[in-house]
């Protein structure tokens, strides 16, 4: 059974005459009608790659329209983007400032974004690549924790290495998230048997607190558990016997699994 591609949401800023290198150097697939992006100010692309042990993986990529109409809510599509493709031309200073400049709103809409910088160069022989650029664009993204390229028309093989890069840091992220989720619900099922083993008595906003739960979220859950596992609830107190804490303790590690599935599952759909 083929694995489901995990999905992940880029934003792409380009140059206006970057269409060639959008398809042949990056190979972006076109989803949309080509007039997509009057309606709604965005050109929507994908791109499918596979990573090491055979992950498939697919990038939705929204390419932001310039005009100032649609500056309201181009904010709106920043927002939950796991990663950003800035593309500037090497010889043209205007077109890096574009860049830089829209980093403060990246940023602020998606504070864990992953970037990549790519420097395009051109076959032409009167757009010189400035040395002076290329450093600027350097040292951007290297105060940016992100990653500077250069591409010519040619380099399909190293934009696709520059994918990679993106995802990798995806999914590396996303394991140390579950990583620190799994100790954290480790150390709440320590605490609650270290608590109901001196005492079958505990009070209801503890546990609250402890699973980490929304308030109403809780009381309907609470109801449920108590229904389910026999324990009972005497005014802001749960009351445990033996069996009930066993299956309580248990219940909970079983909705841990649950919630790690689930989030996996998410992770990996677009």
């Amino acid at each position: 059974m083929s694995q489901q591609p995990r999905g992940y949401k880029i934003i792409l800023k380009q140059p206006s005459d970057a269409a060639y290198f959008l398809k042949n150097v990056l190979k972006l697939q076109d989803t949309f009608a080509k007039d997509y992006i009057t309606t709604i100010g965005a050109s929507i692309y994908k791109r499918e790659l596979i990573l090491e042990n055979n992950i498939p993986v697919r990038m939705i990529i929204w390419d932001l329209a310039e005009s100032s109409q649609f500056a309201r809510v181009r904010k709106s599509y920043l927002a939950n983007a796991e990663g950003a493709i800035l593309i500037f031309n090497l010889w043209d200073p205007s077109s890096l400032e574009q860049v830089t400049s829209l980093y403060p709103d990246i940023i602020k809409a998606s504070p864990d974004i992953k970037i990549v910088v790519i420097g395009r160069l051109s076959r032409s022989p009167d757009k010189h690549p400035l040395s002076s650029l290329r450093k600027e664009a350097e040292h951007f993204a290297n105060d940016i924790a992100g990653k500077y390229v250069e591409l010519r028309p040619q380099d399909a093989r190293i934009a696709e290495q520059a994918f990679k890069f993106l995802c990798q840091g995806f999914m590396e992220r996303f394991d140390e998230y579950i990583q620190k989720e799994n100790q954290r619900q480790e150390e709440l099922r320590n605490m609650l048997r270290r608590i109901l083993h001196v005492s079958k008595k505990i009070s209801i906003t503890q546990v609250q607190k402890l699973l980490g739960l929304d308030l109403e979220e809780f009381k309907i859950n609470l109801l449920a558990w108590a229904e389910q596992l026999g324990f009972k609830i005497d005014g802001d107190y749960l009351i445990l016997d033996s069996n009930s804490t066993t299956q309580f303790i248990e219940y909970l590690e079983a909705q841990f699994t649950e919630w790690e599935q689930n989030q996996r599952e998410k992770f990996e759909k677009i």
